[in-house]
């Protein structure tokens, strides 16, 4: 998943799963919030790759596009992608963000997620956040299935998926046909609405 020059590209589609990201936040507060927002809480590890980090500034870009805000209603932290640092660095964050009801929480991984949500909840702020994250694991369906969800969309990149896209881009290699550089695997949009019919229709 990380690109090397002169190589071909096996990886996930970040930029597009950010658009699915930002749409889904865009439509929530415009529904929600008047299309208004406060504060915008952006939970990063600096050691990720660039490819990671393009899903966070796709769904910024986008976003932008769709709801007004401006950058210093920005706050990027890092998480180290733990739920346990993720919970103790956003804590004094939501306490002195006491006077913002309007709060985006853009999660780089379910896990940084998980310890967004556990702290707005344990300190009441629940109905003052919203948070979209990536990859779609068991982490977001947990949240998906409870009544008071906040998260609105995980992508996931479907892992498991990867060998029949590698096994027919070597097939194609070995035939001696062009290949593209860059090979893109387009994630599942999994929603909080949609959770269950796409659970259905992998499982079939």
């Amino acid at each position: 998943e990380i690109e090397f020059p002169m190589t071909i590209f096996v990886g996930v589609d970040n930029e597009l799963a950010g658009r699915f990201a930002a749409k889904e936040a865009a439509n929530w507060i415009h529904d929600n919030w008047d299309n208004q927002l406060d504060k915008i809480l952006i939970g990063l590890d600096q050691r990720v790759t660039s490819t990671h980090r393009q899903r966070i500034e796709t769904v910024l870009n986008q976003l932008n596009t769709m709801i007004d805000y401006e950058a210093d209603q920005v706050l990027h932290i890092d998480t180290k992608l733990s739920t346990e640092v993720t919970y103790q660095n956003v804590r004094p964050i939501l306490e002195n963000w006491q006077d913002n009801r309007k709060i985006l929480m853009i999660a780089v991984g379910d896990s940084v997620a998980k310890g967004m949500l556990d702290i707005s909840r344990d300190l009441g702020r629940q109905d003052d956040v919203v948070v979209v994250s990536f990859d779609g694991t068991s982490l977001a369906l947990e949240e998906f299935r409870r009544p008071d969800c906040r998260l609105l969309v995980s992508p996931t990149f479907q892992p498991n998926e990867y060998g029949k896209h590698l096994i027919s881009l070597v097939n194609r290699i070995a035939y001696g046909e062009r290949v593209p550089r860059q090979n893109l695997i387009p994630p599942l949009c999994i929603t909080r609405d949609n959770y269950e019919y796409i659970l259905i229709s992998i499982s079939r």
